[in-house]
C-alpha cells in the first residue's frame, strides 16, 4: 500500500542520514502523518519502535567505524548521530552488553590471534 511505501522511503532516509534529526516528530512530518499514526505504522512495518530502529542502525555504523578507522569514541559518536560520547557509550553497552572501548580491545585481541598463523 501507499503507506508502507512511505515507511520504506523513511527507512531508506534513516539509513542514509544517521546524523540528521531522526526524531518521531521530524520523520512523521516528512511522511505527512501525525506522530502517533506514524509510530504505529513504523512499528507495524519494521517490528521496531522508531527509537530502537535508529539506535540499532547507529550502533551498527559505530561498529563499522570501530573496525575500520582509528577515530576516537567521541568522533565515532558524532559521526553516528549520537548527541554525546557518554550517551553513545550507554546505548552501545545496552545493545552489545559491552562498552565500545572493551569491544574495540576484544576485536584487536581476536584479530591478533587470527593473524598469528
Amino acid at each position: 500500500s501507499n503507506r508502507h511505501k512511505i515507511i520504506e522511503q523513511i527507512v531508506e532516509y534513516i539509513d542514509k542520514n544517521l546524523t540528521s534529526d531522526l526524531s518521531l516528530e521530524a520523520l512523521a512530518g516528512m511522511a505527512k502523518f501525525t506522530p502517533i499514526y506514524f509510530h504505529k505504522l513504523f512499528k507495524a512495518s519494521t517490528g521496531n519502535t522508531l527509537h530502537r530502529y535508529v539506535e540499532e542502525k547507529r550502533i551498527k555504523k559505530s561498529i563499522n567505524l570501530l573496525l575500520s578507522t582509528d577515530m576516537t569514541l567521541t568522533e565515532i559518536s558524532y559521526e553516528c548521530g549520537f548527541t554525546s560520547q557518554s550517551y553513545f557509550s550507554y546505548a552501545f553497552k545496552r545493545h552489545m552488553k559491552i562498552s565500545p572501548r572493551e569491544y574495540a580491545k576484544k576485536l584487536l585481541l581476536d584479530y591478533g590471534k587470527n593473524t598469528n598463523i
